[in-house]
């Protein structure tokens, strides 16, 4: 289950395809990715809708959007968000 806490411990970098997901699944996810305590980057198809804002978690912050060739289209934008710790 992608979305329970813990599943990925390790990671610093998550890739989302989420260009066919259901409405919700990407935020639904949210919780588990921001859990992750070694992570970095997220990159994703799709916008990423910002989290509730708490004082004691980190927020994504979109840094970049790459222009990248898929087997489907080329000039497909993949958006790099970075985990900025809040002050």
């Amino acid at each position: 289950d992608a979305s329970a806490v813990g599943v990925m411990p390790d990671a610093t970098h998550v890739f989302l395809a989420n260009l066919c997901f259901p409405d919700g699944l990407t935020a639904a996810l949210l919780p588990m990715i921001m859990a992750m305590p070694r992570l970095h980057t997220v990159l994703s198809f799709q916008a990423i809708p910002p989290p509730a804002s708490t004082q004691e978690h980190a927020k994504l912050v979109l840094t970049t959007t790459h222009s990248v060739r898929t087997s489907w289209h080329d000039g497909v934008p993949l958006h790099e968000f970075r985990l900025v710790a809040r002050v």
